[in-house]
């Protein structure tokens, strides 16, 4: 049974818990971990327990108080999504280069230079949504312009798509506005989505799968498993 649950649990929500070690976690197929509002103080261990994790919620936590918290992260090779609402966060110099995150949403931290873009850039390089409102340097003179310049990629920044868009089109309505759509699309992904090759249906998209390489394989033990059969009886 507890093979079972490591297997089909993809979300953990600990917002306000006790949780000061991550090591003190049970290995899980993590995509999404919320550890909002808790004491942590050690992420040692986080990319082995969780694997397969794509986004983390650290916000309210200190985050450059944890020794090694930033080295910690950079080691889970597929996270894609870092929060850290007020998580006391002034500098980018101390992260490691991160290539995989794409989504990094830090309100009401301690960001003041406008020099820290290009630090940033160069440590998150595949960034494609940045949200710094209500950090000191959103007001400095130059800002929107570094933006521009370091962070090019950027399809998201401060809650705006910046998206190309003609105003013919949005009159029309033929452009969307996905925000919610986004939303409930990381929401499944994270939240509500398991491994489909557990029920006997081969996975379609390899962040959910528990064994990409081996979904078929998988898909058909869950079947025989289920006594699922053809019409002539032969299982399927």
């Amino acid at each position: 049974a507890q093979g079972e649950l490591e297997l089909r649990v993809v979300s953990l929500d600990l917002t306000e818990s006790q949780v000061e070690q991550v090591s003190d976690l049970p290995a899980l197929w993590l995509r999404n971990l919320v550890l909002s509002g808790s004491p942590v103080s050690s992420l040692d261990g986080i990319s082995k327990l969780f694997p397969k994790l794509l986004s983390i919620d650290l916000s309210f936590v200190d985050i450059p108080s944890i020794v090694g918290g930033w080295d910690a992260l950079a080691a889970c090779a597929s996270l894609r999504t870092l929060l850290g609402e007020g998580s006391c966060v002034a500098t980018f110099e101390d992260m490691p280069v991160m290539k995989a995150l794409e989504s990094l949403e830090l309100l009401e931290n301690d960001v003041e230079e406008v020099e820290e873009l290009k630090t940033l850039a160069a440590k998150c390089p595949n960034l494609k949504r940045l949200d710094l409102r209500e950090n000191p340097v959103v007001s400095e003179s130059g800002y929107a312009k570094a933006v521009k310049k370091h962070l090019p990629g950027l399809s998201w920044h401060n809650n705006q798509s910046l998206k190309k868009q003609t105003a013919k089109a949005a009159a029309l309505g033929k452009v969307a506005i996905a925000v919610n759509a986004d939303v409930a699309a990381v929401d499944g992904l994270y939240k509500n989505e398991s491994c489909s090759c557990l029920e006997g249906n081969p996975c379609i998209d390899p962040a959910t799968c528990v064994d990409w390489a081996n979904r078929e394989v998988v898909a058909k033990e869950a079947r025989r498993k289920k006594g699922l059969r053809g019409p002539a009886g032969e299982f399927i």
